[in-house]
């Protein structure tokens, strides 16, 4: 997988919280698809302006609303009028109001919307749905609806509804807001994006605002338009510069774009206001590894072993590993010597291995491979069943001419399951280099059946070939 692969993947597993799964003020991560932008939701639903709206659904649209007799209206205004001053007595009137046979569904409506305010959302959707049932087209009960059922993570009924309301023409940024949520966590996310364009152009203000924006920028990640969150991101930091939040979300959009070092600009930028963590730190020294710039990197590496108050190795080893594999010695080493300077000797064996491992890898960079292969000898004293070393070591004495014990290192390690492809195809190159190709043929063909790859199966037929012919 490529670096920018990578790190997309990374992007939609691990940033931004916001699939607005929301159950009682929490937020729940979806797994996988897109970045996540964390929402308070609780702050949402406590919104002066969600508030407001709510509230106005009391009033009465005779256009969108089913009637009411005269003497059902006695009824409702005085049940509102006692609402602000007795609300006991309200709530206990609308309740013998709807006993009666017949009654409007206005008032299955104003119970529901007082459940609602009170947080009884079970009981609120019972009423709003029996409000729909008398009146299918009550614009403002599917609307209320629709919002508990985000609130709850219900999200395909809560499209429907929101979807039904929007017929009947309703229409508000709030409204469009939560549809967009909805969309999100069922992955539509075009539909996302255009519910919250819809939400930011019906005047969106405050906090709204910005969680529509962060909708927006969740839902054209999800659809890799990368440059369109850069350019988005660049407004809304300029807005807030102090929210983290959005520096590290448009490092990921330079990801996306594979402008890295834009990328790591962020990134700096946010180790230096303080707001850097082990994450935001990792993807900065992939990008410096991945960009050659190796120092940096360590620099980086060091930092985040430094910050880490558990003293774990692993996380500076496998760094080291890193920079091993694209040739940066040097910088490996001083990882590798910072490790053992700080951790003393408060090695597991298991990171025993991979240091001497390391330092064998480094010993052999530089063609000291007496040294590289007592400390692999080391690394399978203290675990035998260490495939890597064993297969590191068969190469040395490969190398040194010494076929027999290069030939039994491979053996032993063809014998541990997961090394066994790689070390068969080390053993089945050393017979064939050695003229025994009949001998190779079938380490070469277990191989491939294990691990089929392109070069050992082409050389596998190279020598297949030449069998047959020089038969």
């Amino acid at each position: 997988m490529s670096f920018r692969q990578n790190h997309i993947f990374f992007l939609f597993v691990a940033i931004l919280g916001f699939a607005m799964h929301v159950a009682n003020g929490q937020r729940v991560v979806r797994s996988g698809g897109a970045p996540k932008v964390g929402i308070s939701a609780s702050s949402l639903w406590r919104d002066p302006t969600f508030q407001k709206e709510l509230i106005g659904s009391f009033g009465i649209n005779p256009e969108i609303e089913p009637g009411f007799t005269e003497e059902e209206r006695q009824y409702h205004d005085r049940i509102v009028s006692l609402l602000s001053d007795d609300p006991d007595q309200a709530i206990e009137l609308l309740e013998s109001v709807l006993e009666v046979d017949g009654v409007s569904a206005r008032f299955d409506f104003l119970l529901a919307t007082i459940l609602f305010q009170n947080d009884d959302r079970s009981g609120a959707v019972q009423n709003y749905r029996r409000a729909i049932e008398k009146f299918p087209d009550y614009r403002d009960a599917h609307k209320n609806l629709a919002t508990i059922y985000v609130q709850q993570g219900s999200n395909e009924p809560a499209i429907q509804h929101f979807t039904r309301a929007i017929e009947l023409g309703a229409s508000s940024s709030l409204m469009y807001g939560l549809l967009g949520f909805a969309n999100i966590a069922t992955e539509d996310f075009l539909a996302a994006e255009s519910a919250f364009r819809t939400a930011l152009l019906l005047g969106a203000a405050g906090s709204q605002s910005n969680n529509w924006k962060l909708g927006l920028v969740q839902s054209l990640f999800s659809q890799e338009k990368y440059a369109e969150v850069v350019s988005m991101l660049d407004s809304m930091i300029a807005a807030r510069p102090d929210d983290e939040r959005l520096w590290d979300i448009q490092a990921n959009g330079f990801i996306g774009t594979e402008e890295f070092l834009e990328a790591s600009k962020n990134l700096e930028i946010m180790d230096a206001l303080g707001y850097s963590t082990e994450e935001t730190l990792k993807k900065a020294a992939d990008i410096y590894v991945n960009q050659g710039l190796f120092d940096m990197a360590a620099n980086t590496y060091l930092k985040i072993y430094e910050n880490d108050s558990s003293g774990d190795v692993d996380g500076p080893l496998k760094a080291a590993e890193v920079l091993m594999e694209r040739d940066g010695v040097d910088q490996a080493r001083r990882l590798i010597n910072e490790v053992r300077a700080t951790a003393g000797a408060e090695f597991s064996k298991e990171s025993e291995g991979k240091l001497l491992r390391l330092e064998a890898q480094i010993s052999m960079s530089q063609e000291e491979m007496d040294d590289a292969a007592k400390l692999l000898m080391r690394v399978i004293e203290i675990d035998p069943l260490d495939g890597k070393s064993l297969i590191m070591l068969g190469d040395i004495y490969r190398d040194e001419g010494q076929i027999e014990k290069a030939a039994f290192q491979y053996e032993r390690a063809a014998g541990i399951s997961e090394f066994e492809a790689d070390a068969k195809v080390q053993h089945g190159q050393l017979l064939a280099f050695d003229g025994k190709y009949e001998q190779a043929i079938p380490l070469l063909r277990r191989a491939q059946e294990l691990n089929p790859r392109e070069s050992v199966g082409q050389f596998l037929e190279d020598i297949e070939d030449f069998v047959k012919r020089r038969r």
